[in-house]
């Protein structure tokens, strides 16, 4: 199970400096990227996510398109952007087929699984399983598999089948490394203190054991909105789409605060290129102008922009094969 077992308490909100240090660290090729270290410098994740958007369309190195969008992923995560972080991770995954990436596919699918979509996220981890994986990598792919089961789970009956899975994987030598994440899951479904206890044994310093023994408490990460708990009278389908109102309340308040003015459609340093842009877009009957850009690293950019008019601009766009992102009112 994801860490979304996380204590309050333990909780400290994590800086773009910290994830680009933990993200160079395990991927060298975006130390080199101006993107990523530029969008580090603008000092907050939204800023950053922002910044990375934009500069997308620059971007012609292969392996610098796998690390910024690897990295872009990541910061959607961390700001609760799942759905984004999801098609984040799945173009990761679609520009590097020659691996298997196990670990990319297991972020999609923990972020897809966050808004409840168990199938595609069911999807993902058989692609994972189907490696046949006996590291810790593997055992996180089949807890995850078993917590698809129990979001689908409508009745406490749906749960006997997960449980009994969970049940086998304490005595399973693979899944030794997320024992304490079985057995909170154990306790969490069926409420037995014995599950707790044993956390509190032999797993006493992890967040699961301050979770199920009171210390601290179950941060309301998503995919707990939908889960059904054993003789708990708890209706996941209810709790389901109170969270989606929740979501879509707070996005169009969002979106009422924010006016788009243009529609992006290319961003060059090479002003040729910008000059190309520009007659395809003529040719396709858009009337393009072109916003002048110096980013923090003094670098000047030619942005080729579409004026936004009602709303439907950047949908033609993309029906004449252009693709485009929103440029905010300051």
């Amino acid at each position: 199970m994801e860490k979304q077992v996380l204590c309050k308490k333990q909780q400290t909100k994590v800086s773009v400096c910290m994830l680009i240090f933990l993200f160079v660290s395990q991927l060298t090729f975006a130390a080199n990227s101006q993107i990523i270290t530029n969008a580090v410098k603008t000092g907050t994740v939204e800023s950053a996510i922002s910044y990375i958007k934009n500069s997308l369309p620059s971007i012609q190195n292969l392996d610098e398109q796998k690390a910024v969008m690897l990295f872009l992923g990541q910061l959607q995560q961390q700001a609760a952007l799942y759905k984004d972080a999801y098609e984040s991770y799945s173009v990761v995954i679609a520009l590097d087929k020659s691996v298997p990436n196990i670990d990319v596919r297991l972020d999609a699918a923990v972020c897809i699984l966050a808004v409840g979509e168990t199938a595609t996220a069911e999807s993902v981890l058989d692609s994972i399983l189907t490696i046949e994986s006996e590291d810790a990598l593997g055992a996180k792919a089949k807890l995850l598999a078993v917590w698809c089961g129990v979001l689908k789970a409508s009745t406490d009956e749906d749960l006997e089948t997960p449980i009994g899975h969970l049940k086998n994987f304490l005595e399973d030598p693979v899944m030794e490394c997320e024992k304490p994440a079985v057995l909170f899951s154990l306790w969490w479904l069926t409420g037995d203190p014995a599950y707790a206890q044993k956390l509190e044994t032999d797993f006493a310093l992890t967040p699961e054991a301050a979770c199920a023994n009171g210390r601290a408490e179950v941060l309301p990460a998503p995919y707990f909105y939908f889960i059904r708990r054993m003789n708990s009278g708890f209706d996941a389908k209810k709790a389901a789409e109170r969270f989606a109102n929740k979501t879509a309340v707070a996005a169009a308040k969002k979106a009422e605060n924010q006016k788009v003015v243009w529609q992006q459609v290319g961003l060059f340093k090479d002003e040729n290129n910008a000059e190309n842009c520009i007659k395809k877009l003529i040719a396709a009957g858009f009337t393009p102008e072109v916003l002048k850009q110096t980013k923090p690293s003094g670098n000047n950019y030619t942005a080729v922009v579409v004026k936004e008019t009602d709303g439907s601009v950047a949908q033609a766009l993309r029906n004449a094969g252009f693709e485009c992102y929103p440029v905010f009112e300051d």
